[in-house]
């Protein structure tokens, strides 16, 4: 995994902060899609192999961190949202 770590460091922190992918929660579908859409970007330099690298780290992450942890990666309802919900129903 920490070779997987490298690729995704490497090749993501050229374009953004990497901080921008560990920080975001989406579906094993959704990260698909966004791996292969940054795979496109010009100059992006992401072949075949690292693109599979580095959905690999990102889902690693996704199960083996966020998911245990999903309080710090999703904030708590106000009452005022619940109450919004409530009322919809």
């Amino acid at each position: 995994m920490q070779k997987s770590y490298k690729v995704f460091s490497g090749k993501c922190s050229k374009c953004h902060t990497i901080a921008r992918p560990i920080n975001t929660t989406m579906t094993r579908a959704e990260w698909e899609r966004y791996v292969k859409r940054m795979m496109h970007k010009p100059n992006s330099g992401i072949n075949d192999n690292q693109g599979k690298q580095i959905f690999e780290f990102i889902m690693y992450d996704e199960t083996e961190r966020k998911a245990k942890n999903p309080k710090a990666f999703f904030r708590a309802l106000t009452d005022e949202e619940i109450q919004a919900l409530k009322a919809k129903q």
